[in-house]
Parts: structure tokens; sequence; C-alpha cells
């Protein structure tokens, strides 16, 4: 997967990461809110990856992740990841858009 990507959640949220920290490090809720949950990547070579089964793989920082809010930071892995076929960047651009 080259960087930079844009994903699209199941709930077509749209949101672009410039590194893999970007895209696996997050919030405890984030991970809750199910949006890692099927997750479609298309990465800078217009290749589409359905990412699944995303697993909190280590809580990041100081007291096993938690902050001042008691909010919890963690990594998270894919359990696998599937590359569906490379995508003309037009297509790419008329499914963001619409």
């Amino acid at each position: 997967m080259n960087f930079p990507i844009l994903t699209i959640s199941t709930n077509n949220v749209i949101v672009s990461y410039l590194s893999l920290d970007d895209l696996t490090i997050c919030n405890v809720k984030g991970y809750k809110s199910g949006y890692y949950d099927s997750l479609t990547v298309f990465d800078s070579n217009c290749n589409e990856y359905k990412l699944k089964n995303a697993l909190i793989e280590d809580y990041l920082g100081s007291l096993w992740g938690y902050n001042i809010f008691l909010e919890r930071k963690a990594r998270v892995a894919f359990d696998s990841c599937l590359i569906a076929k490379k995508i003309p960047f037009l297509t790419i651009k008329d499914r963001v858009s619409s």
C-alpha cells in the first residue's frame, strides 16, 4: 500500500491519510464505533483494498494508553487485506463525489 491513501468506511465517511501511523493509531472510542469494519482503501497507485477484522494490537503511551481525559489511544492491526483490483482514477473520483 502506497501512501497517501483515501479511505471510505461502511457509513460513507471519507478520510485521507498520509502515513501508516495516521491510519492505524486511533482513540478506542473510534475503534469501537465501527469505523474500521470493512474499510475500503484507495492508495496512490489506484489500487483498491478491502481491510477487514481490525483488532487492537497495542495501547500507546504511558499509563496503558490513557491520557488526562481518561481516553485510551491504541494501534489497530488488520487481520486480512484483500486486493480487489487496479481502478481507473476517474472511477475513484466518481465514487468519492457521489
